[in-house]
């Protein structure tokens, strides 16, 4: 018995540590996209945030908004 309690705490202690470094690599990840610890989602939405995505959607943006302009 005392053996599997043992067991059990092993498997958890190296599953917390799993989840600890992969909390570590994600927000190392955030660190080099620029962003603040503030801007962090409480869950995931499922989307992975992409800088080419970003540039694009912001080129899109900024010819919408000249069109605009030039009406």
């Amino acid at each position: 018995m005392q053996q599997t309690w043992d067991t059990m705490l092993i498997d958890l202690k190296q599953n917390n540590r799993s989840l600890r470094d992969q909390i570590d690599e994600e927000r190392q990840e955030l660190y080099k996209l620029g962003v603040s610890e503030t801007d962090y989602l409480s869950e995931d939405i499922g989307i992975r945030y992409s800088q080419q995505e970003y540039e694009k959607t912001q080129l899109e943006l900024e010819h919408i908004l000249g069109e605009i302009k030039n009406q």
